[in-house]
């Protein structure tokens, strides 16, 4: 079961919106001021996982906007850092293991707040994001033991040009 769920949550137009609508990336990080979801229960999600015949869960950890679901210490831009201070990757990875699920972690390649493919990113953005997507999917692999699936999206190529394909 693959669970799509962050920061671009609050506004309900899906995980593309701050793409799509331009949203400036000060704009949208205001957003991380009143992401403090109170009812997120992932032994809910697993519960219903396993009674679908789910074998793992899939979260969202760090989408394209950089927003990350758990307690980075390369970058303050998440949740444990913001409104929430929860670890929702280790909540998360906790309930998948108490039903007997495999645990998935998805991370983003790309981050927005690097620069928009093909239109406004650079060498320069390209290497910070570059160092920032290292650290912590260092951090995701060391931190909460043995993860059964990494999921990896943003297949693009940072920096890029108007003509690649």
């Amino acid at each position: 079961m693959f669970i799509h769920w962050g920061l671009y949550s609050l506004l309900g137009r899906g995980e593309w919106v701050m793409y799509r609508e331009r949203i400036p990336k000060e704009e949208y990080a205001q957003l991380a001021d009143k992401f403090n979801p109170k009812f997120f229960n992932p032994a809910q999600w697993c519960a219903t996982a396993k009674s679908a015949g789910m074998k793992y869960l899939l979260l969202t950890t760090c989408h394209h906007d950089g927003f990350a679901l758990f307690n980075s210490r390369s970058d303050a831009f998440n949740s444990f850092k913001t409104a929430a201070h929860r670890d929702f990757v280790g909540e998360f990875i906790e309930a998948c293991r108490k039903y007997g699920l495999g645990v998935g972690l998805y991370y983003s390649l790309g981050d927005w707040r690097f620069g928009i493919m093909k239109e406004s990113d650079s060498d320069e953005a390209s290497q910070k994001m570059l160092e920032l997507s290292h650290n912590q999917v260092k951090e995701l692999m060391s931190n909460y033991g043995e993860i059964d699936i990494l999921w990896y999206d943003g297949g693009w190529c940072y920096p890029s040009t108007p003509n690649d394909t």
